[in-house]
């Protein structure tokens, strides 16, 4: 089997809960999907390259959250064009209107996730929401696994009080 045909066999799997964690990380469906498929386009060539390291979820999510936090350093950075958008969807084998249908909730949970700071958000979905272990977190954001701890904690707080609020002002317009 060839490196292509590997590397498909490993994302396939992954492919929506790949899609939905950038969207969720992004903080909207339009960048999160920009950095979902340059970060499969990303991970393909380093995994062609033999740049790899590890068990294949953890490395992917890495290339995304590093892909994630270049988007976050340059936001400006000028698009990536693609010339054949359906050679890239039977690459991955998507449908090129599956993305129109990623969607980051809605909900008071989902709303509250994506109020917290960029750092804090990434850590709580890759911990909490896909059930990464903290080295693993470690790993895929590439510092220690005391700053994942440290991390993890301050955005659970937060998206705590942030739901408290939330729930205290729809029980004060109940009541009045």
């Amino acid at each position: 089997m060839d490196d292509r045909a590997i590397f498909e066999r490993l994302a396939a799997p992954l492919q929506k809960q790949f899609f939905s964690t950038a969207v969720r990380l992004a903080g909207n469906t339009e960048d999160g999907l920009d950095i979902a498929i340059e970060g499969i386009i990303r991970g393909y060539a380093l995994w062609k390259g033999g740049e790899r390291s590890g068990a294949f979820r953890p490395w992917i999510y890495g290339v995304l959250y590093r892909v994630y936090e270049e988007r976050q350093a340059r936001p400006c950075r000028p698009p990536v064009w693609v010339d054949d958008l359906d050679h890239l969807a039977r690459c991955h084998r998507m449908s090129p209107l599956e993305p129109c249908f990623i969607r980051a909730g809605e909900g008071p949970v989902e709303l509250a996730i994506a109020s917290l700071p960029n750092h804090l958000r990434s850590v709580l979905l890759l911990t909490d929401v896909e059930g990464f272990s903290y080295s693993q977190t470690a790993q895929i954001i590439q510092r220690p696994a005391a700053v994942v701890a440290m991390r993890l904690c301050q955005a659970r707080h937060l998206l705590r009080t942030a739901l408290r609020q939330q729930v205290s002002s729809r029980w004060l317009k109940a009541e009045g």
